[in-house]
């Protein structure tokens, strides 16, 4: 990434951002519209990495969904909870974390859901299979009271 001379860390209401030469670390309240705020915030800090279209797509599905995973599950029964985001480019990928105190995922693990036929799928319940088929090396952790889930998505560059 180039320096970041000139970007400072921002503070913005209930989303705080930090630039590093490789990446953002962005630490937000978890409610619905801050997960909006801090994608934009996020993505406008990986700019300067000249991502294709289709790595910012993807990055920005898969964060979203991971985010607002946090929000309607991990913090259900909490009234407004923190999140901490970091995205680094490392080795031809974006390597990906998120960490929060909610509740932890069921049985301690990513779910592994089926794959539903066209015609009998419901609406709604393909997070975790649309983050499976854009993410490698998804791995979660509940260390003490903490939920960490790491991730790596492959970089194309702009042209």
């Amino acid at each position: 990434m180039p320096s970041d001379q000139g970007r400072r860390p921002v503070r913005e209401g209930p989303i705080d951002c930090a630039y590093s030469d490789d990446g953002v670390r962005v630490v937000l309240d978890g409610s619905p519209r801050t997960v909006r705020a801090a994608l934009a915030v996020t993505l406008g800090a990986l700019a300067p990495l000249r991502l294709s279209r289709d790595t910012i797509q993807s990055l920005e599905l898969v964060l979203a969904e991971v985010m607002n995973n946090i929000v309607e599950h991990a913090y259900a029964d909490v009234p407004s909870g923190r999140i901490e985001l970091r995205v680094d480019l490392r080795n031809g990928a974006l390597s990906c974390q998120t960490l929060d105190d909610g509740a932890p995922l069921p049985r301690g693990l990513v779910p592994d859901p089926p794959r539903p036929e066209p015609a009998d799928a419901p609406q709604g319940g393909f997070g975790w299979l649309l983050i499976k088929s854009l993410v490698s090396d998804l791995d979660y952790v509940r260390a003490g009271r903490r939920n960490r889930l790491r991730f790596r998505l492959p970089v194309v560059q702009a042209a």
